[in-house]
């Protein structure tokens, strides 16, 4: 068996439309989840960074 035949065994792509439409939907639906994700991150980290000087400054009393 050579590695160009192996490597076609490991990546049998779907030959049907259906299992085509399925695995672009899939794609996208876990693309779309992770930038969510990020998103909501990007978002705590920035509120954070915002919040914690005027907390600080109002418990430490300067």
């Amino acid at each position: 068996m050579t590695a160009l035949s192996w490597l076609r065994g490991l990546l049998h792509l779907p030959q049907t439309l259906r299992w085509r439409f399925f695995l672009i939907l899939l794609a996208g639906l876990a693309a779309a989840h992770a930038l969510s994700f990020r998103v909501a991150l990007l978002e705590r980290c920035m509120t954070a960074k915002t919040m914690v000087p005027g907390n600080l400054e109002k418990d430490v009393g300067v």
